[in-house]
């Protein structure tokens, strides 16, 4: 598919796949531009884990898809210490005086996950209430 366009008095033939593969490469880049600028300036910058943590959850998927999530718990663990940084908005913590602390001084609120493990969305009970 081609365009004719008349450009100072002279036709011109214009091709629009090169034109709509650019602009998919250029979104592509941005997109991944702002993801690399929102894991550096992220306040979980200074927790410590693996490089590539700030930037996917695609290693905490396929652990979970395998069963060996634990596996991934029990190294991040061994090689960052008691806090790490694992997702880009994820950490583990495996120091119960931290983990008080933490609950103790903010508000977590539920996610909505707790709702959907719940057998009576209507009657909160452990993981349903929120």
């Amino acid at each position: 598919m081609t365009i004719q366009v008349e450009i100072l008095g002279a036709q011109e033939t214009i091709h629009p796949l090169p034109w709509v593969i650019a602009c998919v490469v250029i979104s592509a880049i941005a997109v991944q531009v702002i993801a690399l600028w929102k894991a550096i300036r992220s306040p979980l910058s200074k927790i410590p884990g693996p490089w590539y943590a700030p930037l996917t959850t695609a290693h905490l998927q396929y652990a979970f898809a395998t069963g060996e999530i634990w596996k991934t718990a029990e190294k991040s663990h061994r090689d960052y210490g008691d806090v790490v940084r694992i997702g880009p908005r994820q950490v583990w913590i495996a120091d119960k005086f931290a983990m008080k602390q933490i609950l103790q001084t903010v508000d977590l609120p539920k996610v909505a996950m707790y709702a959907e493990i719940s057998r009576d969305r209507f009657s909160p009970g452990l993981f349903g209430e929120m």
